[in-house]
């Protein structure tokens, strides 16, 4: 755990930014708690960059070569499909200079090229070529230069990464009980297979993690700041019940 203070020193910190009072109904957690980047930092390492993940959907890499590519905590990936049709997490970083391979957010390529230097990478990670490759020394073995991986495994089509590469816990047993919500999403579905539908909104969101949570767990905002999307669906509510639907 890469931090100045120690686990006493956090527990201290954290304790002192909370403050409930159930009895006099005060539940309120100190600005600090959103504001300090050692704790981010923390964070950053210890659940999104530690656990699974969700990465994508099985249907939006639905065919060999198909790529798409996302954050775990601070690490670009690119989540592939493979020419044998198997999944691999690769991170998103030529190993020889550390460049970005590719800043695309979706595609299909059997091949990753890095721009500075031109190595060349297959779409599950290996090295396949260097440029000007007689002036490497004799020792230079491809085979050990591919792409860093991360651990990747599909629940009912759902793609989840883990960056712990010496983790021995499965995606399963990371699920638990929490496999009841995804088997009843995926058993509306006569054919038992889901399928995410082409298009996305991307956001920037220039803040803290938490106050995003935070703010989707707060239902009193949504009548006034999403009153067209309300609107919608009573509307549609209306109809459909006009309807006897």
């Amino acid at each position: 755990m890469s931090s100045a203070k120690t686990v006493s020193q956090w527990q201290h910190f954290v304790e002192g930014c909370l403050d409930f009072r159930p009895v006099e109904g005060v539940y309120r957690i100190a600005r600090e708690m959103f504001t300090e980047p050692e704790l981010f930092d923390l964070e950053m390492e210890l659940i999104f960059e530690k656990n699974w993940i969700y990465a994508c959907h099985e249907s939006e890499i639905a065919n060999n070569h198909d790529f798409m590519t996302m954050r775990a905590g601070r690490q670009p990936m690119i989540i592939t499909r493979d020419g044998t049709g198997q999944l691999n997490a690769l991170i998103n970083a030529c190993q020889h200079r550390g460049t970005t391979l590719t800043r695309v957010g979706k595609g299909n390529q059997s091949t990753f090229t890095c721009p500075f230097h031109a190595w060349c990478y297959k779409s599950d990670g290996r090295l396949v070529k260097v440029k000007a490759p007689g002036e490497y020394p004799e020792g230079f073995d491809k085979a050990t230069r591919g792409l860093r991986k991360a651990r990747i495994e599909s629940y009912k089509g759902f793609v989840f990464i883990s960056l712990d590469v010496q983790g021995s816990d499965s995606l399963a047993d990371y699920l638990g009980d929490a496999k009841v919500f995804f088997d009843m999403m995926v058993a509306q579905s006569a054919t038992g297979e889901l399928e995410v539908l082409p298009g996305k909104s991307a956001y920037t969101y220039d803040g803290n993690w938490k106050l995003q949570n935070e703010n989707g767990l707060d239902g009193y905002h949504v009548s006034t700041v999403h009153y067209n999307y309300v609107a919608t669906v009573q509307h549609r509510q209306q109809v459909n019940a006009e309807k006897g639907a």
